[in-house]
């Protein structure tokens, strides 16, 4: 019978096989699990804000308020999506609380429209779809490589 001392090695080799094996498994769960976090931490932003204009605005009776800004980003990376969604929400910010009647759309296209953002140290140009105003603001916008 073989005493303890001589499995050891053989149990501990084994073991760090299975972590071995395990951890590109986890890497992209993990990896998954951040941007969702990033996902998250945005709309948590946005909502605060959002509740901050709204209380402003119910303050000053107006009826047709922009209450939310929404961004639709075409591109194949969810880490650029996300990335580009905050960064274009961070331009349209200011919009949020005021008027729709008194918001140019074509003034809110260009806004966006070939504006350069950098994500991860890549440079991605913008281009603008479509813009709809209303208590929600809109865009539609598409990232690509300049």
């Amino acid at each position: 019978m073989k005493s303890l001392a001589g499995l050891a090695p053989p149990f501990f080799l084994g073991a760090l096989l299975a972590l071995a094996a395990a951890l590109p498994l986890y890497g992209t769960q993990v990896e998954q699990l951040t941007l969702e976090n990033q996902r998250l931490q945005l709309l948590l932003r946005e909502s605060q804000e959002g509740l901050a204009r709204l209380e402003e605005s119910l303050r000053s009776n107006s009826w047709l308020t922009v209450s939310e800004i929404e961004v639709v980003v075409e591109h194949p990376s969810p880490a650029v999506r996300i990335a580009v969604e905050e960064g274009c929400k961070q331009l349209l910010a200011p919009f949020r609380g005021r008027s729709a009647r008194h918001l140019d759309p074509v003034a809110l296209y260009h806004v966006l429209h070939n504006r350069q953002l950098e994500v991860a140290g890549e440079s991605y140009l913008l281009q603008v779809r479509s813009i709809l105003v209303s208590s929600r603001l809109k865009a539609y916008v598409t990232a690509h490589p300049p």
